[in-house]
């Protein structure tokens, strides 16, 4: 069932896991790190990585997501759009990117 396959999903993570620090932030979207972004007119902060690294206090967003690969590699003050699940394009701007201190 299902927790048969988030196990094998967590076994798989944990294979190619690496220990290490969240990157440094240097203004750049990348996998681990905080993002402020305005979307629909209103700022949302949430952590772009896995939800295993999320430490509840934040939205986590996969780069995989629709969000997370339009902003990946994006800048403090680019602007992107990707499709939500019901084929509306949703507005995204980066205001600011944060090292993930967990």
């Amino acid at each position: 069932g299902k927790m048969e396959a988030r196990i094998r999903d967590l076994e798989e993570l944990l294979k190619h896991a690496t220990v290490g620090e969240a990157p440094e932030a240097q203004g750049i979207v990348e996998i681990g790190t905080v993002i402020t972004a305005e979307i629909f007119g209103d700022e949302e902060r949430f952590l772009l990585g896995n939800r295993e690294i999320g430490d509840g206090g934040l939205d986590v967003y996969s780069a995989e997501s629709p969000l997370g690969a339009a902003i990946l590699g994006l800048k403090v003050g680019d602007e992107a759009s990707y499709a939500a699940p019901n084929g509306k394009q949703i507005e995204v701007k980066i205001l600011a990117v944060d090292t993930y201190n967990g």
